[in-house]
């Protein structure tokens, strides 16, 4: 979500993706008039409408490209292809024999769109660079004025034996790409298929750091862009009392709850305990050593779309 501009000529950005049955990829920024959101205007029953800004597709572009912000530039970045490997090709049984022995492949190129710019061509991207390695549906996290990338999930086979550079960081002064240590949750993910999903890997930002976890990991992590050479850090089991939602949607947005601590707001379909969609909102402590849950706020049912399939 980007804002531009006074009140009255601010916009909301929205990313959309489309992957069709053609086989092209598909993907656009709209924007809406923040102005067109205000109560006076929702209950005068003027709808919604959405101008087209940035627009690409192709039979070569990625499936789950990322969208992430940084400064006034909306990013896609990463994504996979479809790659023929002859090793998995003979390991019937492991992986999905739809797929005939083709494994997705990370992609590496980044496109952008500067929200300053609205006089480029409403149809087209540009290219900013590339990754030093490709990245499955990366976390795109502005922290500290520079650009963090991280892969949602490592993808390991005969053509993708890498992993050096899951985690990455742009310098923007110099334009340079540099390698970080990889979150240790990746030692738990061991899988070489599978759609690149938010709901298996939970990262978010507070301050300078930088948190995650996934399904298949028992603890959390967080690295310090202020500490790099500190690396990830187990937090404490206690953070563990509160546990943070299964986010299907694989985004949490932080506020500053003062005196160093914050506040999450967390979108669920639903926990064994409370099994309705709604925003859980919890309370994250200035010393990083415990979550609790403050609210959890009922969404309708009939507005939210069904939860994808795992």
């Amino acid at each position: 979500m980007v804002w531009k501009g006074d009140y009255d000529d601010k916009s909301i950005y929205i990313c959309l993706a489309e992957h069709r049955v053609d086989g092209y990829s598909t993907y656009a920024i709209k924007a809406v008039e923040l102005s067109a959101l205000s109560s006076s205007s929702l209950s005068s029953g003027c709808s919604l409408k959405l101008r087209q800004v940035a627009y690409t597709s192709g039979e070569d572009l990625p499936d789950n490209m990322a969208c992430g912000v940084f400064g006034s530039k909306i990013l896609l970045a990463g994504g996979t292809i479809g790659v023929y490997d002859p090793i998995i090709a003979t390991q019937e049984g492991r992986y999905n024999p739809e797929l005939g022995g083709f494994v997705p492949c990370p992609c590496t190129e980044i496109q952008v769109f500067d929200t300053r710019n609205q006089s480029q061509s409403p149809t087209t991207f540009r290219t900013l660079g590339s990754f030093i390695e490709g990245k499955a549906n990366p976390f795109l996290l502005e922290v500290d004025g520079k650009l963090y990338a991280l892969a949602s999930y490592p993808i390991q086979s005969s053509i993708n034996s890498g992993g050096s550079s899951y985690f990455e960081v742009l310098d923007p002064i110099r334009g340079v790409w540099s390698t970080l240590p990889y979150p240790p949750v990746f030692n738990d993910y061991n899988r070489t298929y599978g759609h690149a999903g938010p709901g298996d890997f939970f990262c978010f930002v507070a301050g300078s750091n930088i948190f995650c976890t996934s399904a298949y990991s028992p603890s959390y992590y967080r690295f310090d862009v202020a500490e790099p050479v500190k690396g990830w850090r187990a937090l404490p089991p206690c953070f563990n009392s509160g546990p943070l939602p299964e986010n299907i949607l694989g985004r949490t947005f932080v506020a500053d709850g003062g005196d160093g601590e914050f506040i999450l707001f967390s979108f669920s379909y639903g926990e064994p305990e409370y099994p309705h969609p709604h925003i859980q909102v919890q309370l994250l402590s200035s010393d990083f050593g415990c979550v609790t849950t403050l609210n959890r706020v009922l969404l309708p049912t009939d507005k939210i779309p069904p939860a994808p399939l795992r």
